[in-house]
């Protein structure tokens, strides 16, 4: 390796390292402010993203009562997060939402020895940190079969046992009538698309086109779901705008939703519909963060991608199967 190389692999080392610790620094402060804020609450701590907080609320009930928690106090990073405690009603009291890089921060500062000690000892009765990776060492999350983000937030987070079961959440029976008839919704019948992912990097472009082109071909009407104007349509497809609730009970009323794995899917498999979610072979985490070990839906099954014919050949037989009103 040349010198040129071994300097700026050292340089790039050492910027991930003062980012790190910069941002845990940060986490310690905003860690002590809140712990100086309200001396009677109990905090659970949730990372920016959907899923991750679906699955810390879905089972902070139990929590609640295992630990006879009278006052909580949720800490997010996500825009949607004031939302989804919505889908929850009471269970959470108060609620802070930070930017989405102190909300990491926070999340940093329990991965150092100082803060491992504070959380295991001396604040534990005060904050609770519902985030995998401050916790337990990647390896475990690498790529296996028998533990998963639920059993996580059950047996090490919240301690409340494997048998937990979670709390599905309540979303409102939003009118979605217009968007039903502005898009030509039809009733068991319309297959919704999400391409977006954050974790999963696939270029699915292609798939997502030939899964529209095919399913169209079979007389199902094919939409694009969408949460803001940057996230582009399927091409050959109309999209969709709308909302966390509207997605949900459109997915209920249409029938069937095929998207790339993400966050928004750990919501969606609550709803009454078909799941086809698709992973990436090459992500290390897949089995960790598999929809099907919720429990909730036997009509989700994940397909891993591995090559684009591969993936839209397993669809569309899944597709056949739903069809005929079976299982897969």
């Amino acid at each position: 390796m040349s010198d040129y190389l071994k300097y700026n692999g050292l340089k790039k080392t050492v910027r991930n390292r003062i980012k790190t610790w910069g941002g845990a620094w940060w986490g310690a402060w905003i860690f002590a402010k809140l712990l100086r804020r309200n001396k009677h609450t109990h905090y659970v701590v949730v990372p920016p993203g959907i899923g991750d907080t679906i699955c810390a609320l879905a089972f902070l009930r139990a929590y609640r009562e295992k630990e006879k928690l009278s006052h909580v106090t949720l800490v997010g990073g996500a825009n949607t997060t004031k939302q989804l405690c919505a889908f929850y009603g009471d269970l959470v009291d108060d609620l802070i939402i930070l930017s989405r890089n102190a909300d990491l921060s926070l999340l940093y500062f329990p991965g150092t020895y100082f803060g491992q000690w504070l959380c295991a000892y001396s604040c534990r009765p005060r904050i609770t940190i519902a985030h995998y990776l401050c916790n337990i060492p990647q390896r475990n999350v690498w790529d296996n079969s028998y533990f998963c983000l639920q059993d996580f937030i059950k047996c090490m987070s919240y301690q409340i046992g494997p048998d937990a079961l979670p709390e599905h959440p309540h979303v409102p029976q939003v009118d979605v009538s217009k968007l039903i008839r502005r898009y030509g919704v039809e009733k068991d019948k319309t297959v919704f698309l999400n391409p977006y992912a954050n974790a999963v990097k696939l270029d699915v472009k292609n798939l997502f086109k030939h899964i529209a082109e095919a399913l169209i071909e079979r007389g199902y009407r094919v939409l694009t779901l969408t949460a803001h104007e940057a996230q582009h349509p399927v091409e050959g497809t109309q999209a969709l705008l709308c909302d966390l609730s509207e997605a949900f009970r459109l997915a209920e009323y249409g029938g069937t939703l095929i998207g790339l794995r993400s966050g928004f899917l750990d919501l969606m498999v609550f709803a009454k519909c078909r799941m086809i979610p698709i992973d990436d072979d090459a992500y290390g985490r897949k089995e960790f963060f598999k929809l099907e070990k919720w429990g909730v839906n036997k009509d989700c099954h994940t397909v891993t991608y591995k090559t684009e014919e591969q993936a839209l050949a397993e669809i569309l037989e899944k597709m056949e199967i739903f069809a005929g009103g079976e299982s897969c």
